[in-house]
């Protein structure tokens, strides 16, 4: 019996051409429900090559769920090759600057935010400062707060290295 990881590459890898352009609604709301099958938490990220005669890039993640992260070792484990494809457990750590849009004319970046932290045993507690012109819920600026923490550090430390999570309105004079 095949299992739900298996149902998933096998199913990948018949329409792999179809995510190497522009992704219709309905195949990425399948893909998405094709990974749920093998994990709740399970979500792909398609990251498009940066440079001529690179692969593409499918990163398979948890979105920081714990949980999950055993779903995403054992999908990455079970991908075959795919032409043209590779497949990356846990968002990485980027070097490159991350910019959130947020309605239509508001683009936050790491640099609307403070970061301070401490040592708590084998973690870091982390406090976040967000600029008092933001005025977004805050459920809002978490999001955008652990996207940016994500970026700087990846998923996997995040959710593993990581402890105490604090946001709050920056001092007028940090």
């Amino acid at each position: 019996m095949a299992t739900a990881e298996t149902e998933f590459w096998n199913w990948f890898a018949e329409r792999s051409d179809a995510f190497r352009g522009e992704i219709s609604p309905n195949l990425e709301a399948e893909m998405r429900r094709r990974l749920h099958k093998v994990h709740r938490d399970l979500c792909p990220e398609i990251i498009p090559p940066r440079n001529e005669g690179e692969d593409f890039e499918l990163v398979l993640t948890a979105r920081g769920v714990l949980e999950g992260f055993p779903a995403v070792v054992r999908t990455a484990l079970a991908a075959p090759d795919v032409t043209g494809w590779r497949v990356t457990p846990f968002v990485p750590r980027s070097d490159e600057p991350l910019e959130v849009q947020v309605g239509e004319h508001v683009v936050l970046t790491a640099d609307d935010f403070w970061f301070s932290g401490h040592r708590a045993g084998d973690r870091a507690h982390v406090q976040i400062y967000h600029g008092s012109a933001i005025e977004l819920p805050e459920e809002t600026l978490y999001g955008i707060a652990f996207l940016l923490i994500d970026n700087a550090v990846g998923e996997y430390a995040a959710a593993t290295r990581l402890g105490e999570i604090g946001m709050h309105p920056a001092p007028k004079e940090p």
